[in-house]
């Protein structure tokens, strides 16, 4: 098989060119059996910017693919192309999903925050007692860091989904946190010291506490896979 590239430089090639052999050895032309012309297709439909008509091109990331950085990359395409476009062709945006994301997920770390500092206030408002405050606090930054880091090693980005995870972890944080404590206390009546306190209390507790967050945590994969269910991923299908 021989394979050339090459384009029609006229109308008078594409008139020429051949597309099939008799069985008496002529060609058969394009010409001879079409009609052939150097025309423009008929628009089925008018796009408009400003007043003005104008080109409308969709672009579609892969199924995988990260919006934000898909968009970053092609407005930086575009920045290129500007440098050589006529003056008389610009380009604009018309449409970008990425921002709604941004704005997404910049709310979702807003609401994260604040609302961890809210549970802080009512702790300590209820408490009465910033040793125990801050000690609950502190298990937050580090429970969301050690999330992120699993999340990173397990190449698994930061979206909406996993953000709300990390919010919703926290919230369950907070309530197992109130829990221990609340019977840690319950058993420093008993006149144990602080030591046996805290074992015997938090022994007390750790199967339903155990059993609540694995229950939760199997809720919400559950409710995942199902709505993932029949998704095409890369070639996979779930």
């Amino acid at each position: 098989m021989i394979k050339t590239s090459g384009r029609f430089e006229s109308i008078e090639e594409i008139k020429n060119l051949g597309i099939a052999v008799t069985e008496e050895g002529s060609i058969v032309r394009l010409s001879d059996i079409a009609y052939v012309e150097d025309s423009y297709l008929e628009p089925d439909n008018i796009s408009r910017l400003n007043a003005s008509s104008n080109v409308t091109i969709y672009i579609q990331k892969e199924t995988l693919a990260s919006t934000i950085k898909v968009s970053e990359g092609i407005l930086d395409y575009m920045d290129e192309l500007r440098r050589e476009l006529p003056l008389d062709i610009t380009m604009a945006v018309i449409k970008n999903d990425a921002d709604y994301i941004r704005s997404a997920l910049n709310s979702m770390k807003v609401s994260l925050v604040i609302g961890a500092l809210l549970a802080v206030a009512i702790l300590l408002f209820f408490l009465k007692l910033p040793q125990l405050t801050f000690i609950i606090f502190l298990s937050i930054p580090i429970s969301v860091f050690m999330a992120i880091t699993f999340m990173y090693f397990s190449k698994v980005t930061l979206n909406v989904m996993t953000l709300g995870g990390l919010a919703l972890g926290i919230g369950m944080l907070m309530d197992n946190s109130i829990v221990v404590i609340e019977n840690i206390f319950r058993n420093t009546k008993d006149k144990l010291n602080n030591r046996e306190s805290i074992i015997k209390g938090t022994m007390q507790v750790i199967i339903p506490i155990l059993g609540g967050t694995l229950t939760t945590c199997l809720l919400y994969t559950s409710d995942a896979a199902d709505e993932l269910d029949g998704v095409d991923l890369g070639g996979r299908r779930i």
